[in-house]
């Protein structure tokens, strides 16, 4: 959970940037999802995904909680047998997942604001450089939310008007609103 004294992150839902360096995870890593999920306080937010249809999770129910907990790179074989994951609905309902690593998403003040996780439904082999793919992917991320909240205070500095073109997700101290 975020510290009330940070400051808050503009983040776009369903960027069409964000979504395809999703696909990318997921076709680099040969699992079937891929999500950027970003840490809203009691719950947890899809910002971006490929092959998901949930948006919010509860803490307790979103596979990016441990990574958020741990700040490092995860990797679990076989989530039916990880005490974290086994009776979560993802793995004991559809869509039935067994596999799944990702990776913290930090800005460069390092302050850890969500997580970059693939899954698959069946145990598949460990993926050659997944933490490199991962690494590399939550670094963009993060830049682009970065570069986008520098283009936000660069707005509010100037008093322009700028038209919004995707759903954006405040993540602040407390929780998220969406405007």
């Amino acid at each position: 959970m975020q510290d009330s004294s940070e400051k808050s992150l503009l983040i776009d839902c369903d960027d069409p940037e964000m979504n395809l360096l999703c696909s990318l995870i997921a076709k680099l890593t040969g699992c079937r999802y891929a999500a950027f999920y970003v840490d809203c306080g009691d719950y947890l937010c899809v910002a971006s995904h490929h092959g998901l249809e949930s948006r919010f999770f509860s803490r307790d129910q979103a596979l990016a909680t441990e990574i958020l907990r741990s700040r490092k790179p995860l990797l679990i074989p076989n989530m039916a047998q990880h005490p974290a994951y086994a009776q979560r609905p993802m793995v004991n309902e559809s869509p039935g997942l067994q596999f799944m690593m990702g990776v913290p998403v930090m800005t460069s003040e390092q302050l850890c604001f969500g997580a970059l996780v693939a899954a698959h439904p069946t145990d598949i082999s460990e993926p050659a450089h997944w933490q490199a793919y991962m690494g590399s992917a939550a670094r963009q991320i993060a830049e682009h939310v970065e570069t986008a909240q520098l283009a936000s205070d660069l707005h509010a500095e100037h008093s322009r008007q700028l038209p919004l073109t995707h759903t954006p997700l405040m993540v602040g101290a407390a929780d998220a609103q969406i405007h």
